[in-house]
């Protein structure tokens, strides 16, 4: 039987607007976690409680 592989459909990644299979782009998702991380890092030596 015809077994042919899907390519995964590709929408404007909503961060950059690049093609991507989700809806945020490995770099766009790696991007936002990096400075998340950095925010809470900086909170903590602050002493600021997680929000």
């Amino acid at each position: 039987m015809g077994e042919e592989e899907e390519e995964p459909k590709l929408k404007p990644c909503k961060v950059c607007g690049q093609p991507s299979p989700e809806m945020i782009c490995r770099a766009c998702k790696e991007k936002i976690q990096a400075e998340l991380l950095e925010k809470k890092r900086e909170d903590e030596k602050r002493g600021r409680p997680p929000t």
